[in-house]
């Protein structure tokens, strides 16, 4: 696939499976981010006016929470966040897998099979994160590498049922000879789901900062960050995963093996 092959590819399979994919992200984004926004309304914008950022000492209070208090929890709530954003993104990957391969399955169905995946996509999350951290460090070339080599893990552990080691090593074996194209199609594809998130954010944003986030505002604030989230993320599962087929198509003869698994199936009843 060419990266416009790619785009191209990911935004129909949105579009075919955007009621599934909005309501599994809507409702894990939606609770998440109305008690980040509850938690940290004090801290942004706080006043009437467009980012009005508090500067109150850490001795004052946010209500009858400490400031300390509060950022503690706000802090758990953005850990929390990168969890909840796991599920997501696997349950998004195995929702367009299935709609690849010509199947469809529903939200209850995917979230549940995640579920099951879970730990195994956290664990790949923090250990790519963190050597990809080091990588970025040490002169970008090698973070963007890293990224480039272990962007398939969460498909690969989603699709082929393995723990997060082995996926880490499927995608790296998978995305190896095609490291260049993997990173334009991943940097591109990042850009395009961020313009997108953001301009659908920014209405009830600028609402939200404009009312004063401890005045309500907090509410818009936080309905911005769900349609970002909702736009965003699943967009990004959804190139990982074609790039995931792509590779085995490649590499693999996916399609063949498919075509012939279709053709015995077929074949069985006579």
């Amino acid at each position: 696939m060419t990266v416009g092959d790619v785009l191209d590819g990911a935004f129909k399979l949105f579009k075919a499976n955007a009621r599934t994919v909005l309501f599994i992200s809507a409702a894990l984004f939606i609770p998440l981010e109305l008690v980040v926004g509850f938690l940290q309304r004090h801290f942004i914008g706080g006043s009437p006016g467009l980012f009005n950022f508090n500067t109150t000492s850490s001795s004052s209070t946010a209500g009858d929470v400490s400031v300390g208090t509060a950022l503690t929890l706000v802090v758990g709530a953005f850990v929390m966040r990168y969890l909840i954003l796991q599920l997501v993104t696997g349950a998004v990957s195995l929702v367009v897998s299935e709609s690849y391969l010509g199947g469809q399955l529903g939200p209850g169905d995917a979230l549940r099979a995640t579920v099951r995946r879970w730990p195994a996509l956290i664990v790949a999350y923090l250990l790519v994160h963190v050597a990809e951290l080091f990588g970025f460090v040490a002169c970008i070339v090698p973070g963007l590498l890293l990224m480039s080599l272990w962007f398939r893990a969460v498909p690969a552990i989603i699709v082929e049922g393995i723990g997060p080691i082995e996926g880490m090593r499927r995608s790296w074996r998978l995305g190896k000879s095609r490291i260049w194209p993997t990173i334009g199609v991943v940097l591109l594809a990042g850009i395009v789901s961020s313009v997108i998130g953001f301009a659908v954010a920014l209405v009830p944003q600028i609402a939200g900062l404009a009312i004063g986030t401890s005045r309500g505002g907090w509410v818009l604030v936080a309905i911005g960050n769900v349609l970002n989230q909702m736009v965003a993320q699943p967009f990004i599962a959804i190139v990982a995963t074609l790039l995931y087929f792509d590779a085995r198509i490649r590499l693999e003869g996916f399609d063949l093996a498919i075509l012939a698994q279709g053709l015995e199936r077929g074949a069985a009843p006579a």
